[in-house]
């Protein structure tokens, strides 16, 4: 499928707050017109609590965007959690249709119908979010992981990965965001829309465990060949060390982003220095790494769960993936290479905004069936500072 510059939207509710984006992908990479974090309501561990606060926030994100660029939002992608998540691999055929034997997106839909019948008959009270191919299988035996336009086969066999959340989950986002008075025309799973945007970097490897920090909330999904094969989301996030360096040096919470956000986990210089609240920079740096062996220990619960015990690499993102040392830590924790991702898209280098990014290049690819956006005209580029944020809910890089 190939790519357009129409204009799309994305939203995503997390413990920190709502975030949305604006903007388009064209020859490989996705513009950013609009980028704005509001944290005046949040989640709880990744529930909604109050349905009408979130929707009020989505509101006032929307409002913002449409007042810069001059347009109306009435339509927007919606980034989830991947809260118990579940993996469901299935694979199916079909006659295709055509008399000349040439697949048609309709032979596409009829396999997918099919899986889908089959998986909702298998789960209870869940939600298939999406239903995700990744190889294609043609009557002469060549395989595809991406179906070349114009294939011929008198048959068509799709393997899918199928994502499926709670029910409560998925109605609970749903109605937040249809409440703000938008239409929904996709979802996706966090981790996945990362890794739609990881995968055209040609220094990825195949299988890594893809670890999205942000500020009160982290994400550890196992990837391979592109597929999330799990994932979790555990409470535990940049806000979580803020207060834990706030606490054992008696500072603010501004103070103490300021400190982890200018030292990090570095060493002490060579000559004798404090800070002007009287304590050394190897103080700082072990009070965040006792702050960080929450985070360990999920990543211990994970890797044991899902046994990822020769998975060599860790790819680290979200706002928290700017801390200094960070992946030192972690490579000498569980003994991997550790790699930092950093969007490499115009108007949004920030890492908080990577779930969306990856949202806006997946529906450019793959845009629902007589769907019509406004086609891309504009020059703006930007990133706005996020509304009304609360100390110690930062979402920004530290």
């Amino acid at each position: 499928m190939s790519s357009n510059n129409n204009i799309y939207s994305a939203i995503e509710i997390s413990n920190g707050g709502v975030k949305l984006l604006v903007g388009y992908y064209y020859e490989g990479k996705v513009y950013v017109l609009h980028a704005l974090q509001s944290t005046e309501a949040s989640l709880s561990n990744g529930f909604i609590d109050d349905i009408d606060s979130i929707s009020m926030s989505i509101k006032e994100v929307v409002n913002s965007a449409e007042s810069q660029l001059g347009q109306k939002i009435t339509d927007v992608s919606l980034c989830l959690p991947p809260i118990e998540l579940d993996v469901i691999s299935k694979s199916d055929n079909t006659t295709t249709m055509s008399a000349d034997s040439i697949i048609s997106q309709g032979d596409i839909v009829n396999v997918t119908t099919k899986i889908k019948k089959v998986v909702m008959s298998e789960i209870q009270n869940k939600r298939i979010v999406s239903i995700l191919p990744f190889k294609y299988a043609l009557d002469d035996g060549q395989t595809y992981r991406i179906l070349p336009k114009d294939a011929v086969s008198n048959t068509l066999t799709i393997s899918v990965d199928c994502h499926i959340i709670d029910d409560d989950i998925y109605q609970s986002y749903k109605e937040a965001v249809e409440k703000a008075g938008l239409r929904i025309i996709n979802f996706l799973i966090a981790p996945y829309a990362t890794v739609k945007l990881i995968e055209s970097y040609q220094e990825i490897p195949a299988k890594y465990v893809l670890i999205d920090i942000g500020a009160k909330s982290t994400t550890i999904s196992s990837i391979k060949e592109n597929r999330v094969l799990n994932g979790r989301a555990v409470s535990f996030g940049g806000t979580d060390i803020i207060k834990v360096v706030a606490k054992e040096f008696n500072i603010s919470y501004e103070k103490a982003f300021h400190y982890i956000e200018v030292y990090g986990l570095s060493k002490n210089p060579s000559f004798s220095f404090k800070t002007e609240d009287g304590f050394t920079i190897e103080q700082l740096s072990s009070t965040i790494k006792r702050a960080l062996n929450t985070l360990v220990s999920q990543i211990n619960v994970a890797i044991g769960e899902y046994d990822l015990y020769e998975t060599s690499v860790f790819i680290v993102s979200g706002g928290v993936a700017n801390l200094y040392g960070l992946d030192d830590f972690l490579a000498e924790t569980f003994h991997v290479n550790v790699m930092v991702f950093t969007p490499d898209n115009y108007g949004a280098r920030n890492k908080s905004y990577t779930n969306l990014l990856g949202m806006i290049k997946y529906i450019s690819l793959n845009p629902p069936k007589n769907y019509q956006t406004k086609n891309s005209n504009f020059t703006l580029t930007r990133i706005a500072i996020p509304k009304n944020n609360k100390q110690g809910d930062d979402d920004e890089s530290l």
